[in-house]
């Protein structure tokens, strides 16, 4: 009879060669696993080697930067572009996760930049620290030229805890916020400044695929923040609350094309309403279309979306990119078809020096966009526009970018036509 080793204590270097047994006799049968040759099952029984067993490190790894991406954007209807770097890392396990940017703005020659930090280590929660700062000069109209006009920054510091509950997630923060606007012609919105805590509640049902995006799905979110004036610039208590409301619906004929209808809101409370306290379009979608992709409806916890997906005191809307206006409240509605070209193909290296090249889809989008701060004065307060756009979706290596050119008629205001032509993360 073959007695058996003790087993190596837990921890303990194993060195040397595995330990060999006596090879089986004619007279004794080598038994096997069902579906398993001779050699197969004899290997499967060999005794696992330990190497070494000691406690996880936090730091494994923890300051590799494991994704190194170039930033840039430009809106041509403005003059204006970005360029930068993004550098994300986390440990081996993803523990701990952290990124950090840097943008120069071409019109102004303003820097930007931020850093931003999460850990899962109070799962099911996570917690996440962010800081961010945005510096541009708006652009103001010298005869046929887009020259740099006032200065405008913002700057926001972000201490959240996060849990999701099946399809809803919730988030309490504290948010610290800063606006600086010398162009605006209210004085007491040259400097704003406003601390406080913030809750935010979603709720998503969605059916998606890769290159379809969202094909049906509801989506609900809700946000309410209160600023105390002890903590503030002004003299009042402000509160921020916010909510919007997402439908997706598939068409018949092709399951590829989807119509997708939203209706958001935003309004400041205890301010007055000749501040112009919100501001609607303008510069502040430029540093958006560095944030990802129009299907990307989960918001990543980090990474090149370290910059924040609403920026303080700002809401974009549709076709008046250029044409930004203040206010105190607003109601969004939008309707957006879609339908994608599917490409699929790609070249695994270019002149075999240059990376790979990867072209995955171009999206064509009809959209239709209306909003007013007053229903009262619909007539007076409306902007309404309209429009269509085509988006090349593509990768250089590893790094996923998004061509797109837009043409919008606005029906209010200065009844224009808007080109635009972005080029983003």
């Amino acid at each position: 009879d073959h007695q058996s080793e003790p087993p190596a204590a837990l921890g303990q270097q194993v060195l040397g060669t595995p330990r060999q047994t006596d090879p089986p006799t004619h007279s004794e049968p080598t038994h096997s696993e069902p579906g398993l040759s001779p050699n197969a099952a004899e290997a499967v029984s060999e005794p696992i080697q330990i190497v070494s067993d000691q406690p996880y490190r936090h730091t494994d790894r923890l300051f590799y930067p494991a994704l190194r991406s170039p930033i840039f954007s430009y809106r041509a209807e403005q003059n204006v572009g970005l360029i930068g770097l993004s550098i994300t890392g986390s440990d081996r396990l993803s523990f701990h996760n952290w990124s950090v940017f840097g943008l120069y703005e071409s019109r102004g020659g303003k820097f930007s930049g931020g850093a931003q930090y999460s850990t899962s280590l109070l799962a099911p929660y996570t917690l996440s620290l962010a800081l961010n700062r945005f510096a541009w000069n708006k652009a103001e109209k010298v005869g046929n030229k887009i020259e740099a006009g006032s200065f405008r920054s913002k700057s926001q510091g972000l201490l959240s805890l996060s849990r999701s509950f099946r399809d809803i997630s919730a988030t309490f923060s504290l948010e610290a916020a800063e606006d600086t606007d010398r162009g605006n012609p209210e004085p007491i919105l040259h400097e704003r400044r406003l601390i406080g805590p913030r809750l935010r509640l979603s709720h998503a049902a969605l059916e998606r695929t890769p290159y379809g995006g969202i094909r049906r799905g509801l989506s609900v979110t809700a946000s309410t923040a209160f600023f105390s004036r002890d903590l503030s610039s002004f003299a009042r208590n402000i509160t921020d609350v916010s909510g919007e409301l997402a439908v997706w619906v598939p068409l018949p004929l092709s399951t590829r094309h989807q119509l997708s209808f939203s209706l958001r809101g935003r309004r400041f409370i205890g301010v007055d309403r000749n501040q112009g306290f919100l501001e609607v379009g303008g510069a502040s979608a430029l540093f958006r279309s560095v944030q990802g992709r129009p299907d990307d409806f989960d918001e990543p916890t980090i990474g090149i979306t370290a910059i924040p997906a609403q920026l303080s005191f700002t809401e974009e809307i549709r076709g008046f990119d250029d044409l930004p206006f203040l206010t105190d409240r607003i109601a969004i509605g939008e309707a957006t078809y879609r339908y994608p070209l599917i490409l699929d193909f790609g070249y695994s290296s270019i002149a075999y020096l240059f990376p790979s090249i990867f072209f995955q889809q171009i999206d064509l989008e009809l959209f239709g966009v209306a909003a007013t701060n007053s229903f009262k004065q619909f007539e007076q307060q409306r902007k309404i526009a309209s429009g269509g756009s085509i988006s090349l979706l593509w990768n250089i290596g590893a790094l996923p970018l998004t061509l797109r050119y837009q043409l919008a008629r606005r029906f209010t205001d200065d009844n224009a036509w808007v080109h635009s032509i972005t080029m983003g993360l």
